[in-house]
């Protein structure tokens, strides 16, 4: 399965409107935290539709928060959001880099002679994605790895339950 294409890593590598894309979730994050951090962090609301439909949180649920605790450092809260936060960040700030830096050509040289473990690697990063998915509706009834309850108070499921 081929998720990133050969043209696809000349994109990322040489468009500079990837670079604003990458230090997007760290911006973000940070400006989060600094203007409106106590109403996001005890949101009654969420804009996760899986959340809203299933009172359930998907894999990807406590990223915006996780970005937000670490932008300012605080890696076992963004972690104790959600884990794959460190992996995302990690890609994010090589894209960066790469982003930054004066001569490309030889890792794009590297990037296309290797694209097939990348794809490999994406997969599997995907898969565990997943797996982390549903460890994490696992632990919302059983409570093993503690992680925390983003759920807000009100979704569209708790809504329609509380009409009936």
């Amino acid at each position: 399965m081929k998720i990133i294409k050969t043209k696809d890593i000349r994109l990322f590598f040489y468009n500079k409107f990837f670079l604003v894309i990458y230090l997007l979730p760290f911006i973000a994050g940070f400006v989060l935290y600094y203007f409106n951090s106590n109403d996001f962090f005890n949101s009654t609301y969420s804009v996760c539709l899986f959340m809203n439909l299933t009172n359930l949180p998907c894999p990807a649920c406590g990223m915006s928060r996780g970005f937000i605790e670490l932008s300012h450092l605080h890696i076992i809260e963004a972690i104790s959001y959600n884990p794959s936060i460190i992996i995302l960040a990690l890609l994010l700030i090589i894209l960066i880099i790469i982003q930054l830096l004066p001569s490309k050509k030889p890792i794009y040289k590297f990037a296309i002679a290797n694209i097939e473990k990348i794809n490999y690697f994406l997969s599997i990063l995907f898969i565990l994605l997943c797996i982390f998915g549903l460890i994490r509706i696992f632990d919302k009834f059983f409570h093993f790895f503690n992680f925390k309850d983003i759920t807000p108070s009100i979704t569209i499921l708790k809504f329609i339950l509380n009409q009936f």
